[in-house]
């Protein structure tokens, strides 16, 4: 495989942050695309989540932005290598 897994999307709900779920949900996504036979995992993160992905391993790229209906959006594209364990 040459293509990335690609994470699209996921959020913690407002005041269940901090508690693990997102980490948890991540290795699992991880875990799926190593099982698929995924070596690298890609998403485009929004500004306040680059450091939460960049703490779980992830390369930030240089960041983009993106129109959101009519209100410009900046986005960092991040990648990791996944290490088979």
């Amino acid at each position: 495989m040459t293509d990335p897994a690609r994470i699209r999307a996921f959020f913690t709900a407002p005041g269940q942050e901090r508690r693990g779920v997102a980490t948890r949900l991540l290795a699992a996504c991880e875990a799926a695309a190593l099982a698929a036979g995924f070596s690298r995992m890609a998403l485009m993160a929004t500004l306040p989540g680059a450091p939460f992905y960049a703490a779980l391993g992830y390369e930030p790229g240089q960041p983009i932005e993106h129109l959101c209906g009519d209100v410009p959006v900046r986005f960092v594209p991040m990648v990791k290598e996944l290490l088979r364990r």
